[in-house]
């Protein structure tokens, strides 16, 4: 419900390759995703952060990528890769057609060293507010016996309060 979760792994605790986690208090393996359930038309921040073993952030450079399943098959978009500042790195997902829960994976390299830390978030499906004309084919009918057409494919779609499409309806 929004703090880390997620499993994966931190990195090592001694040497200098640091941790790859979220929250307060840190939890190595995990990315806070805020708000952890969102609507299919609202977005939700995601936060890792990169810290060294004696709990101090990470000061170098790290370049962070962001995925999921939604986003790889295009039902939802991740600005990805973020480069830690400070040894954090925030982006933004927001559902484009994904419902259900979405592991978001966050995953860097330091040192040859390839660290990963996962979070999920929930797209609970808009309702639909209302119906949009798309559509007529023919556009034109007539009554029977006039010659023309008596019947048309007429489409219509779905929309939220936002005015967005609401899939799978």
């Amino acid at each position: 419900s929004g703090g880390p979760s997620g499993s994966g792994t931190g990195g090592s605790t001694t040497g200098t390759v640091p941790q790859l986690g979220s929250g307060t208090p840190f939890v190595a393996g995990g990315v806070t995703v805020s708000p952890g359930n969102i609507g299919s038309n609202t977005s939700a921040t995601v936060s890792v952060a990169l810290q060294n073993a004696d709990g101090t952030p990470y000061s170098s450079s790290a370049t962070i990528a962001f995925t999921s399943a939604c986003a790889a098959a295009g039902t939802a978009t991740i600005t990805s890769p973020i480069t830690a500042a400070s040894g954090t790195a925030q982006t933004v997902y927001t559902p484009k057609g994904c419902t259900g829960q979405d592991t978001i994976t966050a995953t860097t390299v330091i040192g040859g060293t390839t660290l990963t830390a996962t979070g999920n978030v929930t797209v609970i499906q808009s309702s639909p507010t209302a119906l949009s004309f798309i559509s007529a084919t023919p556009s034109t009918i007539g009554l029977q016996g006039s010659g023309q057409a008596t019947s048309s494919t007429v489409v219509f779609q779905l929309l939220d309060t936002t005015g967005n499409p609401v899939s799978n309806q």
